[in-house]
């Protein structure tokens, strides 16, 4: 899949030019050229350029690679120029369009990332990466069942048995088939499916996050099963960097259902990873008041206080002595245990 494939104007091209030369020749920096071509001609000019490529492949390549750098960054726009500089060369190139996917999956332009995935899926049927991120899409159009019969698709190909994301294939798609079933509010068959997506691959954390974080918040009546998959969306959100938008749209989910435990722990720890300290301190206070039986939310909020105010401050020994009252009503908390092991108290 990583293989490049030339367009029949590209194969043009490079009859018209063997080796780039021509290109190389007639070109400089000064043109609307593409900088990773511009990059291209200066190695083939220098003498630098890889033994047996051309300035067409170098580029194809070079404006690829930039592509994924910046995808790797969090900067999807600048990932997407990248890849827009060599569009009608790479027409052909599935790997080409698998990551122009991605990218604009990362974007939120879902319609235009499944045209990209589907166009992978035209040259090789049975890719496990491009069909999972097919299922993906889907599930952010809201086509659950074309979603959820893609996935179950994985399963028959020869591959399934290898792995995808460092999971086991079948681990990965179990996951998210169990995720969609609490979606939809089976949730007898969600945590079967989850418990078997960790028996075939126990480094499954989506599997293990919904089974012990997500699953008690719908058993107990705290999340309808429509909230699953918005919360979904904040962990892509985080995942791409986008801490403002997860915790926005975590202050969506707990005005509709304000016993979201959950929800209050996922935006915390977003403001306190991001150093917003305050935040995180006014969302936990928000929370304790919500549930006051709760000595790890007790814990979480002292954490972001003491952040705040600073450990060895005399403001912060009302805190402190709290966390110690904490300490003596549940002694076997590990967050309790950890913070006063580091205050050294």
């Amino acid at each position: 899949m990583t293989s490049l494939r030339l367009a029949p104007a590209l194969v043009l091209l490079l009859l018209a030019a063997p080796s780039g030369r021509a290109l190389a020749d007639e070109t400089s920096p000064e043109d609307d050229s593409p900088v990773c071509l511009t990059r291209c001609i200066g190695m083939y000019k220098d003498g630098t350029m890889k033994k047996g490529m051309n300035v067409i492949a170098c580029t194809l390549r070079l404006c690829q690679e930039d592509g994924r750098r910046f995808y790797r960054d969090g900067k999807f726009e600048e990932a997407l120029a990248s890849m827009d500089q060599v569009k009608r060369m790479a027409q052909e190139s599935a790997s080409y369009h698998l990551d122009k996917g991605l990218i604009y999956y990362a974007l939120n332009r879902f319609p235009e990332a499944l045209t990209s995935f589907e166009t992978v899926l035209v040259s090789f049927p049975e890719s496990v990466r491009a069909s999972a991120q097919r299922a993906h899409t889907l599930i952010r159009l809201g086509r659950l069942p074309e979603a959820r019969a893609q996935f179950e698709a994985i399963l028959s190909y020869e591959t399934a048995d290898e792995q995808i994301k460092s999971l086991k294939t079948r681990s990965y798609v179990g996951g998210n088939l169990a995720v969609l079933e609490l979606s939809e509010g089976d949730l007898e068959s969600g945590e079967a499916g989850l418990k078997k997506a960790l028996e075939i691959d126990g480094r499954n954390k989506l599997a293990h996050t919904y089974l012990t974080r997500v699953y008690p918040e719908l058993a107990e009546d705290r999340l309808p099963p429509e909230g699953v998959l918005m919360l979904q969306v904040v962990w892509e959100e985080l995942e791409f960097g986008r801490a403002n938008s997860a915790v926005k749209k975590l202050g969506i989910m707990l005005s509709k259902w304000p016993d979201f435990k959950l929800g209050y722990l996922v935006a915390a720890d977003a403001q306190r990873k991001y150093g917003n300290v305050e935040a995180c301190e006014s969302t936990l206070i928000a929370a304790t008041s919500r549930f006051p039986e709760d000595a790890n939310l007790h814990a979480e909020r002292i954490r972001c206080t003491l952040m705040r105010k600073g450990v060895h401050s005399m403001a912060a020994l009302p805190d402190i002595q709290e966390l110690k009252e904490l300490a003596a009503r549940d002694p076997d908390d590990p967050l309790i245990r950890e913070m006063l092991e580091l205050i050294n108290e």
